[in-house]
């Protein structure tokens, strides 16, 4: 008979009180950590990893060069030898429309009508607060929401949505990434979501593959997160913080009555992804970092 080894040498490296860790408001804990959130990452390690940005910082110290996707991400290494951390905006390759299937193809696939359609596509868990979707399908109910996500998540969306009797939203598997773009193509705007608490760690990198795709982007986040900053800052959508649902559906309703606008957001899109996902120059300031 084989024995299974549970605990390798590495767990008993260190000396853990397992069941005070277990006794000690265990529950309460957990439902923090599923917030994913400060108290997840740098809080204590009853609520997740502890003292994320020590390990950082231990990273940053024993390394010659660093690369952030924004340089406000600086401020979380240490001040000293500053020099050697790099800024290289986050991008998405920009060939993606190369090849699309006919819009009638995919409805038909879906099976789903021609009407105003807004749609969300990869990871979706509690960091991305889709209470405002929500939200959305009820105040748009002539519109129709399409989801495409794997994430075992999706199951709390589902029901919430029965609950509520929500009709307009489709959830879908994950597309995969050489038919994402003819999926993006029969929709009008892209969603995109982050709760509060995830704050500024946390960029959704879905607003860049809307940008490749000219589809102008409605969010609801952060208004200090990278990602709002940028839309805000390009003018490729409409973006207001999660806590203002008012001034989500008010951003949604203009969105959705201005076919001006969004031709007007789309172009933006268009020409920020020209410019900035260039992967030749791209590659270039890597090398240029590293040799």
């Amino acid at each position: 008979m084989k024995i299974l080894k549970l605990f390798t040498s590495i767990h008993k490296s260190t000396n853990r009180n397992y069941l005070k860790r277990m006794i000690d408001n265990k529950p309460f804990y957990m439902k923090l950590a599923k917030q994913y959130s400060k108290d997840y990452w740098d809080g204590s390690r009853k609520s997740g990893y502890g003292g994320y940005k020590y390990i950082e910082n231990y990273c940053y110290l024993n390394s010659t060069k660093n690369i952030v996707i924004d340089k406000k991400f600086k401020d979380f290494f240490p001040l000293r030898d500053s020099d050697k951390t790099y800024e290289i905006q986050n991008w998405v390759p920009n060939n993606l429309k190369d090849k699309l299937i006919n819009k009638n193809t995919i409805y038909k696939k879906l099976k789903i009508k021609k009407k105003f359609t807004f749609i969300y596509t990869g990871t979706l868990s509690y960091k991305h607060h889709f209470v405002n979707i929500l939200e959305l399908a009820k105040a748009n109910k002539d519109s129709q929401i399409l989801i495409f996500s794997n994430d075992r998540f999706i199951k709390d969306f589902k029901k919430k949505s029965e609950l509520m009797m929500i009709k307009n939203i489709y959830f879908y598997k994950t597309i995969s990434y050489n038919l994402l773009s003819s999926y993006l193509n029969i929709a009008d705007v892209g969603l995109v979501n982050l709760a509060q608490a995830a704050n500024n760690l946390c960029v959704p990198s879905k607003v860049l593959t809307y940008y490749s795709n000219s589809l102008p982007v409605l969010g609801s986040m952060p208004i200090s997160n990278l990602a709002s900053r940028n839309i805000k800052k390009y003018k490729t959508g409409f973006v207001s913080n999660p806590n203002n649902i008012k001034q989500y559906l008010e951003s949604a309703k203009i969105i959705k009555n201005n076919k001006s606008l969004r031709v007007k957001f789309s172009k933006n899109c268009k020409y920020y992804a020209k410019k900035r996902f260039d992967i030749e120059k791209i590659s270039s300031n890597f090398l240029n970092i590293i040799k």
